[in-house]
Formats: C-alpha cells, sequence, structure tokens
C-alpha cells in the first residue's frame, strides 16, 4: 500500500510535519486512518460519483469522513447551498472545528490572491485556503510564521505538474490535467481572461467515467481543431467517440495512430497547443 509506503518513509526521515493528500473521497480513503491535527477540503465537484455517490450532497458527505472532533477543518466557501449545509451539518456532527475560507479580508490576504491569480481564480482561492491553514497550525504548535513577502515566493514557488503548465511560449503550448466539469470549468475561466481571442489545436483525451457531452461543450469556444489518439485504453473514451462528441458541437476533428504522431505533426504546424482532458494524457504528452 502506497500510503502504507509513505507513512514509514516520513517516520524514518523524522519529520516535523506530515501533509497526506486523500487519494478519494476521504471517509474510506486510506489516509484517513491517520489522526491529523488539521484537515482541509477544497472545491467539491462530481466527480467519481460511480464509487462517491451520485450528487454533490453524497460526495461532501464522503469527503467530511476527513474531519476530526475538536480538529480544525479549514474548506473552500463552496458555489452550492447543498455542499455548505452538508459540511456544516457533518462538522457539528463529528464536534470539528469548521473554518470557511471565503474572499481576502486582510492586506496581507489580498497580496497572495494577487500574486496567484495569473494563474487562475481557483489556484488563488486554493493559495489563500492553504495559507489560512498554515496560519492556524502555526498558531496552534507555537511556530515562526512567515512574512507576507516569503509566503507568498514560497507559494508561487509551488506547482503541479500539468496543472495549467505553459510548457513553451513560441508557439505556445499549455497542458491542463483537467478532467471533469470543475476542472474544465476553472480552466475555461482561465484561458478567457489569460487569452481572450485565442483558439487552440487541441489535443484531448478524457477517462468514460466522466461527462464528455459537456466537457465538450465547456471547450468549444477555446478550440479550433481537436486532436485525438488512444492513450489509456481500458478507461478512455475512444477517440472516435470524443471526435463525435465535438463533432456535434461544430469543431473539426482528427484521429491518429498514437500520440507521438500527433505531437510531431502539430511541431511542424507551428501552430499554439492546449493539450488536457486527462492527466494520464498529459503525461503522454511530457514523455
Amino acid at each position: 500500500n502506497a500510503t502504507l509506503v509513505a507513512w514509514n518513509y516520513f517516520r524514518d526521515q523524522k519529520v516535523d510535519l506530515q501533509i497526506l493528500e486523500v487519494g478519494m473521497g476521504g471517509r474510506l480513503d486510506a489516509t484517513n486512518l491517520c489522526e491529523p491535527d488539521l484537515t482541509i477540503i477544497g472545491p467539491i465537484g462530481m466527480d467519481h460519483a460511480e464509487i462517491l455517490g451520485n450528487s454533490v450532497e453524497k460526495i461532501a458527505r464522503e469527503k467530511a469522513g476527513i474531519m476530526r472532533g475538536q480538529k480544525p477543518v479549514w474548506i473552500a466557501a463552496p458555489e452550492e447551498k447543498i455542499i455548505l449545509e452538508t459540511l456544516i451539518r457533518e462538522a457539528d456532527h463529528k464536534s470539528a472545528l469548521l473554518r470557511i475560507s471565503s474572499s481576502a479580508d486582510s492586506e496581507n490576504e489580498a497580496k497572495i490572491v494577487a500574486a496567484i491569480l495569473p494563474r487562475g481564480v481557483h489556484q488563488s482561492e486554493n493559495a489563500l485556503l492553504a495559507y489560512r491553514a498554515y496560519l492556524e497550525l502555526s498558531e496552534n504548535f507555537g511556530w515562526r510564521v512567515l512574512g507576507i513577502d516569503r509566503a507568498i515566493e514560497a507559494l508561487q514557488e509551488s506547482h503541479l505538474t500539468g496543472r495549467i503548465q505553459i510548457l513553451q511560449t513560441d508557439p505556445l503550448w499549455i497542458l491542463d490535467g483537467a478532467h471533469n466539469t470543475s476542472a474544465v470549468s476553472a480552466l475555461c475561466l482561465w484561458l478567457r481572461a489569460q487569452y481572450p481571442q485565442k483558439k487552440f489545436e487541441m489535443i484531448f483525451g478524457l477517462m468514460n467515467d466522466k461527462d464528455l457531452a459537456e466537457i465538450t461543450k465547456m471547450l468549444a469556444p477555446f478550440v479550433e481543431q481537436v486532436h485525438m489518439a488512444s492513450f489509456y485504453p481500458e478507461r478512455e473514451f475512444s477517440p472516435l467517440q470524443c471526435a463525435q462528441a465535438f463533432e456535434a458541437v461544430g469543431i473539426k476533428t482528427k484521429v491518429y495512430t498514437d500520440i507521438p504522431a500527433i505531437l510531431n505533426s502539430l511541431r511542424e504546424s507551428g501552430r499554439e497547443v492546449l493539450v488536457c482532458g486527462s492527466f494520464y494524457l498529459v503525461g503522454e504528452v511530457l514523455r
């Protein structure tokens, strides 16, 4: 079990702080065997519905499984009322100390939002959530708090490969592992803000448990043509299925034998490229 290996490694290294990311959901995830000093629940959307439940309320209940009695839990202010109501109810039931992270309410927090905003509104909100959790942990453990400039520098240095990653600028290639409607919505918001006039050649693929029809509609305004090849046959929508979905919303498509064939074609074209739909796909492109 990878979680057990991680815990053994952290123990051997005698770390001061362990930061664990839940694999899926929360209540039944292996990471939930630990007793955390603080937990964080980010934005909640429809994903892994076949396992976590077919509504955001059920998914929120699964996520709330990581809450602990008399321990702080920071949550991103939900857009949907039912999510907030569910998390409040679960926190009350578990006697967890619920904290809700919404808009910046101090000069320092405004500086964080402004510094991270170029990566997207969602990332600035995530950074603010992380910073607030860090401040509470620092207070609880008596740590010296970083100055705001150093904190911003640390946040700017953190990044996730394949999440709004600019691979090159001339021509522009953007990689984003957005793989569900929530993540694609965040990507579209960022594209609209940063490149309002651009339409991309898009390399696309999607796992077959996602909402293909809705995601194609969301991405269509940013796309000139979609390029597809098989990258995970056991779990993907086939390139033909993806092509049919995009053609249904008026987007031209092209299917290739493999991912390297797409890359060779687009490199020769000199066109601007967006890669999205799956972290597995992004990984294939980066190879």
